[in-house]
């Protein structure tokens, strides 16, 4: 019965995610063309957190930490850019899957930590482009790419390869190699959904790869992704998990993750059933899950 359960539970979190997702509507833009960037040293990141455990709640920017002493003041509000200044302030770049795979991606700044960031299913590389300029901001170098066989044309490239949710954990091997094969001395890996489910299992299973991960409503079963408790246990790197409380495919495995960590670890479960990318989108929670994955990532290069 214990093994029927299981499954039960595994379906229905893939039932729940199909669900929530939402299908990217990408529009067609005409490509444009800068100089390639040399990813050079980075200047020290102004503040940095400690990625600890600790709850908090939806309006916090900062954890609340043990031992470690955390700014007290809100999530300071982004610039919202134009997609047409993004594109000028990056660099479209192809690059190599693991697999062999020819991948469409777009750098933003320069940096000796890089950040890859991978999306979610039936998404594309262009919800990630402003946190992406974030980091840019405050000194790194970040990767957002199509998964394989993704091909939404324009700035937004067309990956090659076949479209399979096994795929992405190859995809980002190979960013995270690109990034250090020009420069990056430390790596993180981010994604959202399905692209924060490959992220935590690439991380369990190459953690020699990557520096730190983070995700946004990861989803815990994902063929042929499956992330358990032991699964969680076995990174060492620091990590971050975000969900909304109100999304079932993804809020309530947040705390179990974060329980099953071995540390540094920081979880963070708001109050809204909004999923993955889309929460840049949501007014309520955008400042803070942006300042989140920034304060992480510095913690990480610190």
């Amino acid at each position: 019965m214990g093994a029927v359960r299981t499954t039960f539970a595994r379906v229905a979190a893939v039932a729940a995610f199909l669900l929530s997702a939402c299908s990217a509507t990408v529009p067609d833009r005409t490509s444009t063309s800068t100089p390639t960037p040399t990813i050079t040293g980075a200047p020290s990141p102004t503040a940095s957190v400690a990625v600890t455990g600790g709850a908090s709640s939806p309006a916090a920017s900062t954890p609340s930490t043990s031992g470690t002493t955390a700014p007290t003041s809100g999530p300071a509000p982004f610039e919202t850019p134009s997609d047409d200044s993004l594109i000028a302030n990056s660099t479209a770049i192809t690059f190599p899957s693991a697999d062999g795979a020819r991948l469409a991606g777009r750098l933003f700044g320069e940096g000796t930590t890089g950040v890859v960031l991978s999306h979610m299913l039936d998404s594309d590389q262009e919800p990630w482009w402003w946190m992406a300029s974030v980091l840019a901001d405050h000194g790194f170098v970040a990767l957002t790419y199509d998964s394989s066989g993704t091909c939404p044309g324009g700035p937004e490239g067309c990956s090659h390869g076949r479209l399979d949710p096994g795929s992405v954990q190859r995809n980002i091997l190979g960013a995270a190699a690109y990034l250090r094969a020009h420069g990056a001395k430390r790596v993180v890996i981010g994604g959202a959904s399905l692209g924060g489910t490959a992220s935590l299992w690439v991380a369990s299973k190459h953690p020699d790869a990557v520096d730190g991960v983070f995700t946004l409503s990861a989803v815990p079963f994902f063929p042929p992704y499956d992330i358990t408790a032991r699964v969680i246990h076995a990174i060492s790197d620091p990590k971050l998990f975000v969900a909304g409380a109100n999304d079932p495919s993804a809020g309530p495995y947040v705390p179990g993750w974060k329980r099953a960590a071995t540390p540094p670890v920081r979880a963070l479960v708001l109050e809204t059933a909004t999923h993955g990318t889309d929460l840049f989108g949501d007014e309520d929670f955008s400042a803070t899950v942006r300042s989140e994955i920034l304060r992480f990532v510095q913690g990480v290069a610190s």
